[in-house]
């Protein structure tokens, strides 16, 4: 069926302007063929006999005379009861807005872009017009937005335009200009995206024969909250939502009840003493110790595992991680201590699965919104990273809230979460250039686009301030050259690692995201394109990167597995929509997409929640217990003052301890009795800290140089079988044949 457009004209004595409107009506170039319906609304005032002057326009101009003003609202649903076009648009009679616009308006409708377009008189600022008249429009839209979730900036526009069949879908029932609202109110209650483009506007005021009072914003309020009171309750919205919810709780749940509260391994070690170093005023952890010291690379050996001696501060050491998540947990932990920060990762994750569920609800609707919510919640790396003070899950939510923020056209937002996202993360900036060229492609070099630039400025210069203070130049970071990380000769060996990861954890269901461009409505295909480079794009990175032989590092590509769990999400609902039929076509079939959907959802989250228990996601504040149990003991039971040898529990003992870590990796072999021997004369009494799978590594490599470092006697402390402290002092008292007990600890709950 080829596409007509149906031009509806409500007039009401508009005899100076009407002649004018419609010739232009007929002479604007459009790029589909036109109808035109004039509705001459009981006009007294000449309007009817300029009407009657109008040469006829077979097949394209034709004015329908209704026998009494029934004000604009009853003239369009007449108008709309005559048309047979494909697409609708309205057009007032009083030249406030030229026709040629409507070109442009129809364009995005044509292209399958959008269902409705409205044209704004304020998307390029505040229109001409008296001040009152712009506060009212204004106040007008606030308010619709509020009550209906809306984005718009002009609801009260003339130009309208829709499919015809959306429009006949509304059951217009309001007469005058209250029509409106009721519009608006009824596309907003129908999930319907308003497509906005800007329009010039030439206003009039009442002498020139403005119609529209004080007295109509009144009822404009009314209908706006009248069809907000009277929305019928949407079972499947409510339900979905619902069931969003209790995800998003569920899984920030787990990351409480399961999480692992301990900064040991490099990375949780590394995020938590930046958080504690920036809460406390400072760029960096740093060691009084570093500069007394008389042993040869001094700095190395107070670096706590994560960090790299600062080539900008000598008492200091540089974060090997990405320092943006820190800055993100200071303010947590200024305000809220230190263990504050083991909150943050479970309050992401519950963003995450809400910004999956927006998602999936933009996409497909809040079957396909829930379903994903769901399993993103129930995805094995998702639940591994959950319950870790790690920045992958913050990660994941902040590029969702990006994508959620990009498709709904909200661009200041939209940047503050890209920037935000960068600051966490700065290697995923390929992800940045991918926003940015939607938002070009979507509004071109405008205002906004430079909404989107200005969020995201703020946060790419305290990146590149951080790495000049922290590494000694903007573009210089804590994991090294850029060649030393990528290359392309592990394309192949990471490509088949992480699709096989992805592929044992969720199944190949995240694959069917790949036929989503081919599945969802047109007009959410660009959407999806943005989607899918982001999918992309974060793969080729990580794929280029430095392999890892263990599936946890599937967390990399987290931003990518989540909005794939979405696109296939969205895919599944559509397919089964294609297969069954509309839901909208009949009880017994939303029936039958409630049960497949609830089915193949609940089926998929359970082996995905035994694939994650398999994987010892719930098992990890168990395994990782020994580093906070560790530092709590060294807090509680060593001397104040205590220097602590150490290297994988390093961390541990800097934050969770609060002593002073040296980390025997980078100290000379020969200096091991002498720089025992240098703290015990200034009081601070040294201990040895090792993992029992530790010790062959420190005999190796003291063992030849000193007694000490054979570990020749039991340990003073075993904690969780694991980790073993040594006092040196009990080495002589040993070998003179003094016993030497050993006081075995067991995990400190927290």
């Amino acid at each position: 069926m080829s596409e007509l457009l149906t031009i509806i004209v409500p007039v009401y004595n508009e005899a100076g302007t009407v002649r004018q409107v419609i010739d232009r009506l007929l002479q604007i170039p459009l790029p589909l063929p036109r109808e035109i319906i004039v509705i001459n609304d009981g006009s007294t005032d000449g309007t009817t006999q300029v009407l009657n002057a109008v040469p006829k326009v077979d097949g394209v101009l034709s004015i329908v005379h209704a026998p009494a003003n029934g004000g604009k609202g009853s003239a369009i649903r007449i108008g709309l009861s005559h048309a047979s076009g494909t697409i609708i648009a309205i057009q007032d009679a009083d030249l406030e807005l030229d026709p040629v616009q409507l070109a442009d308006l129809v364009q995005p409708i044509l292209n399958g872009e959008a269902e409705v377009v409205y044209g704004s008189r304020f998307l390029n600022g505040r229109p001409p017009g008296p001040w009152l008249s712009v506060a009212a429009n204004r106040t007008l839209t606030g308010l619709t937005n509020v009550l209906f979730g809306g984005r718009l900036t002009d609801m009260e526009t003339c130009y309208k335009i829709m499919q015809t069949s959306v429009a006949r879908s509304l059951h217009l029932e309001s007469n005058r200009f209250d029509i409106e609202p009721e519009i608006t109110a009824k596309l907003l209650r129908q999930r319907r995206r308003i497509f906005e483009l800007p329009v010039t506007f030439d206003p009039r005021n009442r002498a020139s024969g403005k119609k529209i009072g004080l007295r109509d914003g009144f009822r404009a309020i009314a209908v706006l909250i009248k069809y907000r009171l009277q929305s019928p309750p949407d079972l499947l919205a409510s339900c979905s939502l619902l069931l969003a919810v209790l995800a998003a709780i569920g899984l920030a749940g787990v990351g409480v009840l399961r999480g692992t509260y301990a900064a040991g391994g490099s990375d949780s070690s590394c995020y938590a003493l930046m958080a504690e170093a920036f809460a406390s005023g400072d760029l960096m952890p740093t060691s009084a110790l570093v500069s007394q010291v008389p042993w040869p690379s001094a700095p190395k050996t107070f670096t706590p595992g994560g960090f790299v001696p600062s080539q900008t501060h000598p008492s200091a050491s540089a974060p090997v991680c990405a320092p943006g998540f820190s800055v993100l947990l200071a303010p947590v932990v200024a305000v809220g201590g230190r263990d504050a920060l083991f909150w943050v990762t479970p309050l992401a994750a519950a963003l995450l699965v809400w910004m999956t569920f927006v998602a999936g609800r933009a996409l497909a609707g809040p079957l396909a919104g829930a379903m994903a919510a769901v399993l993103v919640a129930a995805s094995p790396p998702v639940l591994y990273q959950a319950v870790q003070p790690m920045n992958d899950i913050t990660t994941a939510a902040l590029w969702m809230a990006t994508f959620v923020a990009l498709i709904q056209r909200r661009w200041t937002l939209a940047g503050l979460c890209c920037g935000l996202a960068l600051l966490v993360r700065p290697n995923l900036l390929p992800l940045g250039i991918v926003a940015g060229l939607f938002v070009m492609r979507d509004s071109g070099l405008g205002i906004r686009s430079l909404k989107f630039a200005a969020g995201v400025l703020p946060f790419a210069l305290v990146v590149l301030w951080l790495n000049n203070e922290l590494y000694g130049s903007p573009l210089r970071t804590g994991y090294g050259s850029p060649g030393r990380l990528f290359g392309f000769s592990v394309l192949s060996t990471n490509a088949s690692r992480y699709i096989g990861w992805l592929i044992e954890t969720h199944t190949p269901f995240p694959l069917l995201a790949f036929a989503s461009p081919f599945v969802v409505a047109h007009e959410k295909r660009k959407d999806v394109g943005l989607g899918l480079g982001v999918i992309l794009v974060t793969c080729f990175i990580y794929f280029l990167y430095t392999p890892f032989d263990h599936w946890s590092y599937l967390r990399f590509l987290l931003p990518a597995v989540t909005l794939m769990l979405v696109f296939a999400s969205a895919a599944m609902v559509r397919v089964l929509e294609s297969l069954l039929g509309p839901a909208k076509a009949g009880h017994h079939l939303r029936a039958s997409h409630y049960v497949l959907i609830g089915a193949v959802t609940g089926v998929l989250a359970m082996l995905y929640v035994r694939t994650a228990a398999e994987r010892h996601a719930f098992a990890l504040q168990f395994l990782e217990q020994r580093y906070r149990s560790a530092g709590i003991f060294v807090r509680d039971r060593l001397p104040e003052g205590a220097v602590v040898l150490s290297v994988w529990d390093s961390g541990a003992v800097r934050f969770h301890g609060r002593k002073e870590a040296l980390t025997w990796e980078g100290l000379d072999p020969s200096w091991l009795d002498r720089s025992l021997g240098w703290l015990e004369q200034r009081g601070r009494r040294p201990y040895i800290l090792v993992e029992t799978w530790e010790e062959p590594g420190f005999r190796g490599r003291f063992g030849s140089h000193s007694d000490i470092g054979k570990l020749d006697w039991p340990p003073s402390y075993e904690i969780d079988r694991v980790v073993r402290i040594y006092d040196p002092q009990e080495r002589a008292r040993y070998h003179r044949g003094e016993p030497v007990d050993t006081e075995f600890v067991w995990p400190l709950r927290r």
